[in-house]
């Protein structure tokens, strides 16, 4: 059995351009590798989950999981966001992400502990890049993008922090020894990885989940 642990990217969730909302993606990345490999993912992912929430969720299904079976935990993208109306609000204030950068790490070593000891073996996926210019023009359509803008300096500040995040995840891949999926590399080696974002800059788009299927298939392989 293989199961899966992480937020809206690895649920398959993509934005839909026309109604702007959120919705499941049919041919997201597990479901086409399901199809490719033949194998079957139990996805317990959530939308909008951060570590702490995938805690929860691990202790509530603990006792459905199979000694033995493979986990893939895909979690950061949700933790390194902010409240960005508060921002806007106050763009002078000090503001914290959803999972400071600490917590982040003491908690994915938790989730990582937990899965070793229900003798689980988890697979790391590191985080997909943000396309950080449609990340702050979509964040700025219901806050103030002048006043993010104010507190930022710079929109590819929003790339590096959430980079920051990603480095987190790899380093606990290396020191637990863990096998991990480059998602990450796998946008960014396309090129203009932007095309393969949709337009909140935060979920990868049909083309997207496609390349991700890749590396999954390639994980297999």
């Amino acid at each position: 059995m293989y199961y899966v642990l992480g937020d809206s990217i690895a649920k398959g969730v993509v934005l839909n351009e026309v109604r702007d909302r959120y919705v499941l993606l049919k041919d997201s990345c597990f479901s086409l590798a399901e199809k490719a490999l033949g194998l079957k993912f139990k996805n317990l992912s959530v939308f909008g989950a951060t570590i702490d929430r995938g805690l929860e969720v691990f202790n509530k299904r603990k006792d459905e999981f199979e000694p033995g079976s493979t986990i893939f935990l895909e979690f950061g993208g949700n933790d390194c966001n902010h409240l960005w109306n508060e921002i806007a609000n106050n763009p002078d204030g000090e503001f914290f992400p959803m999972t400071p950068k600490d917590k982040f790490k003491e908690y994915y070593r938790q989730l990582i502990d937990k899965c070793l000891e229900l003798k689980l073996k988890p697979v790391i996926i590191n985080l997909p890049p943000l396309s950080y210019q449609n990340f702050f023009n979509y964040v700025a359509k219901t806050a103030g993008g002048e006043a993010i803008m104010k507190w930022l300096g710079d929109t590819k500040e929003i790339f590096y922090w959430q980079e920051g995040y990603d480095k987190i995840v790899e380093e606990l891949a290396e020191e637990y020894s863990l096998p991990m999926v480059n998602f990450r590399q796998a946008l960014l080696s396309c090129g203009d990885y932007d095309s393969l974002m949709c337009s909140d800059g935060m979920h990868p788009n049909e083309k997207g989940h496609q390349k991700l299927a890749e590396a999954l298939i390639s994980f297999f392989s």
